[in-house]
């Protein structure tokens, strides 16, 4: 969570929405760079795209990564306001579930966002990695089970049907918070359960015990 947020920061790109917004049409994991605070940075804007504010898609030729490009991006070329939502919600699949959209695994129909869709509302303990899960287990079920949610709507096959990057990022915050508050709730619980199982020590008066 630490660096999937300031990544989806980053992804955003400055500028105001109103008035142009740009696409970086080539998120993926060696785009991505961290810094010594463990920040991520989007780098690599060769594929990047300007939308005027009366555009909502245009049509170019140049190709993304396979397996991280949005359908209507591999399939037409079409760059779309939400085509960067795709992309971004590969990354988070690949990021806690350590599953690579390319795997071998990952062939015919069965894809990665499809393997997360059925396994995700049986256990989502069966789609991220297990090393993630060591700790805290109850809190950080219910975080990863947002995450791989939010992911699932990022790579949506329409774009209508995505959220906007503005609002993965609001809702990747807000999955943040929970699972802070949820983490410090936890430990406020065994601070009081440690409390109440500590024996009680009582004193010995011993100025009485005084012999002839």
């Amino acid at each position: 969570m630490a660096i999937a947020a300031p990544i989806m920061d980053c992804s955003i790109i400055v500028g105001s929405a109103e008035a142009w917004s740009e696409n970086h049409n080539n998120i993926k994991p060696s785009n991505i760079l961290l810094d010594d605070d463990l920040v991520g940075h989007v780098a690599d804007f060769g594929n990047a795209k300007v939308l005027s504010g009366t555009e909502s898609m245009i049509q170019t030729i140049t190709l993304a990564t396979i397996g991280y490009m949005a359908p209507e991006y591999g399939q037409e070329g079409i760059v779309s306001a939400k085509g960067d939502a795709y992309s971004y919600g590969i990354v988070l699949m690949e990021t806690f579930t350590k599953k690579k959209p390319t795997d071998k695994m990952f062939d015919g129909d069965l894809s990665l966002m499809r393997w997360v869709k059925e396994l995700l509302p049986c256990d989502v303990t069966q789609v991220v990695d297990t090393n993630l899960l060591k700790e805290n287990f109850s809190a950080v079920k219910d975080c990863f089970s947002s995450i791989m949610e939010l992911a699932l709507n990022c790579t949506a096959e329409l774009p209508e049907e995505r959220k906007l990057m503005k609002d993965v990022l609001g809702a990747l915050c807000k999955i943040k918070m929970k699972f802070l508050k949820a983490i410090e709730s936890m430990a406020n619980n065994d601070q009081r359960s440690t409390s109440r199982s500590a024996p009680s020590i009582v004193p010995i008066d011993d100025s009485s015990d005084d012999f002839d």
